[in-house]
């Protein structure tokens, strides 16, 4: 495939299944957590791209400290970590939403490796690619998030649900009958 991308099924089925389609009509693959490095490495080691989220907030335990957007935040080292180990190139990628559902891919130049392969190398190559993030190259400042899909609707007040974050008290126990049908 053009890139195998990290990520996590999303907690809403449907939602997953949507993504997935949608990514695999571009080619990509999807690794999902699960035996995560050892398909990563396989990856590179074959020669293909991999697309790794870095602006994730993760486990303390897994983390390296870095500022993002002046702020310490918990990232994780494993971009920096399979690039030292493969000599992988480091191309960072922005997604800039489009009108009509499209989006623009801009590349940026590879972020350069320090020198050395052990804790203090991974730790400035991970930061010095959330600095890439947070100078925020290749897409505009207007929106902090882009729009989510409703899945879910209360008929009584028009209210909805994309199906991300904490579920609003109006939905209950049964989901499935506020969700819109279109979104099924």
């Amino acid at each position: 495939p053009p890139m195998a991308v990290m990520a996590r099924a999303l907690d809403n089925p449907a939602l997953n299944t949507l993504l997935e389609a949608i990514r695999g009509r571009t080619g990509n693959g999807v690794i999902y957590r699960e035996g995560t490095l050892r398909r990563l490495l396989r990856v590179l080691h074959e020669g293909g791209s991999v697309g790794i989220l870095i602006d994730q907030h993760i486990l303390e335990r897994d983390a390296i400290r870095v500022s993002f957007f002046g702020r310490p935040a918990a990232t994780t080292p494993l971009v920096a970590a399979l690039a030292k180990r493969t000599g992988a190139a480091i191309i960072p990628l922005f997604a800039v939403p489009l009108p009509g559902g499209r989006f623009r891919m801009i590349y940026e130049p590879a972020v350069e490796h320090p020198d050395g392969d052990g804790p203090e190398a991974i730790s400035e190559l991970t930061s010095r690619c959330t600095q890439v993030v947070t100078r925020g190259r290749g897409r505009p400042r207007t929106k902090a998030r882009s729009e989510s899909v409703a899945m879910y609707q209360d008929p009584k007040t028009g209210k909805t649900w994309s199906g991300r974050g904490r579920a609003p008290s109006w939905l209950g126990k049964n989901r499935e009958r506020f969700r819109i049908p279109t979104a099924q």
